[in-house]
């Protein structure tokens, strides 16, 4: 647990202080190829190429026993407890119309955000003023205006209406995603995310290395998870079951850690500015 994510949160804590007066040449994106969706193109901080990425960790206060046994219903579940989240964020809510996953519905009618923290738009919008920081809030990555929330910050004002525009605009490929779910069982992200699961994650050469995380943030559920997380005041529940599937459950610690560059300023001296 202590060793999760060393090399790439090192960098990525250190850079956190300073790095609001820098171009983001010396970090990488989340590129994608085609797609007829925008999706944010998050930042993450480039691998030393001589260390290996976080290693699987175990779950810690999590409970796995009610997952969904299948895959397509454990994709399924946490896509619908993610866009209820968004929409506890947003204030808004939606139908729990699903004749697909019908039964999962039913089960999850007890399902409440209400025991779950997450900031307000403002609240975010001031802590995003102190610390403009697209690593650690991946807000910023959002499209938005042609480009994305950072970018755009780059050149105009940003204001709290911009941050709650795109974060609408985010919510709404869950939306549709969800929509597809209940209406044929499957989608574009569950196809990804098995994809993953069956043929990509367990290889030795790429399980825990630069190329894991840009394909899990690829995938709907851990994009949502990283975005969510950011928003909420506690922490909330993952899927562990899913981030196993995908060999992930190190992202856990990812998401640990980015909270920490969240919550505590790192102070660097010039030194270690130059290092960088």
């Amino acid at each position: 647990m202590k060793i999760i994510g060393f090399v790439l949160m090192t960098f990525l804590i250190a850079c956190s202080n300073f790095v609001e007066t820098k171009k983001y040449s010396q970090f990488d994106r989340v590129s994608y190829l085609d797609d007829d969706e925008i999706r944010p193109e998050f930042y993450f901080s480039k691998l030393d190429k001589q260390n290996r990425a976080p290693a699987n960790i175990g779950s810690t206060n999590i409970e796995e026993e009610n997952e969904p046994a299948s895959l397509r219903a454990a994709y399924f579940v946490s896509l619908w407890n993610q866009k209820k989240q968004m929409e506890a964020i947003m204030g808004s809510e939606s139908s729990n119309h699903c004749p697909a996953f019908h039964q999962e519905v039913l089960r999850m009618n007890g399902y409440t955000t209400q025991t779950q923290s997450f900031y307000s738009f403002n609240e975010m919008f001031k802590k995003i003023k102190n610390n403009k920081n697209p690593l650690v809030y991946p807000v910023l990555a959002l499209p938005y205006k042609g480009s994305d929330l950072y970018s755009y910050s780059e050149s105009n004002r940003l204001e709290v209406e911009d941050i709650k525009s795109a974060f609408s605009d985010y919510y709404q490929l869950t939306v549709k995603e969800v929509d597809n779910l209940c209406e044929t069982g499957v989608s574009q992200g569950y196809f990804m995310t098995k994809n993953l699961s069956d043929y990509y994650v367990n290889q030795e050469s790429f399980a825990s290395s630069e190329k894991h995380l840009v394909a899990i943030l690829k995938t709907p559920y851990v994009a949502n998870l990283y975005m969510i997380n950011s928003f909420s005041t506690k922490g909330i529940q993952q899927n562990v079951g899913l981030l196993s599937n995908l060999n992930a459950r190190w992202f856990i610690g990812y998401l640990d850690t980015l909270k920490d560059a969240r919550n505590n300023k790192v102070v660097i001296n010039d030194k270690q500015k130059r290092d960088l």
